[in-house]
């Protein structure tokens, strides 16, 4: 088998030249910012007047992540 490639569970070969984990790992900081700013442009979506506490709950996410 070549370098840089696998294979999955069904014997199918898969090239491993990603891999979003480690990277993800190193750089949990720089995705924090981007990932916090969707989340806070998507809560429009779950405004309503019943779900205040699903609202408060999901408001804290970003302010944290921005706080990062």
């Amino acid at each position: 088998m070549r370098e840089g490639r696998r294979s999955d569970a069904r014997g199918r070969l898969v090239s491993s030249g990603y891999r979003p984990g480690p990277w993800m790992l190193d750089n949990w900081s720089r995705m924090a910012l981007p990932f916090a700013v969707l989340m806070l442009y998507s809560l429009p979506v779950l405004l309503t007047g019943d779900n205040l506490p699903l609202v408060l709950l999901y408001t804290t996410l970003p302010v944290y992540m921005i706080h990062q």
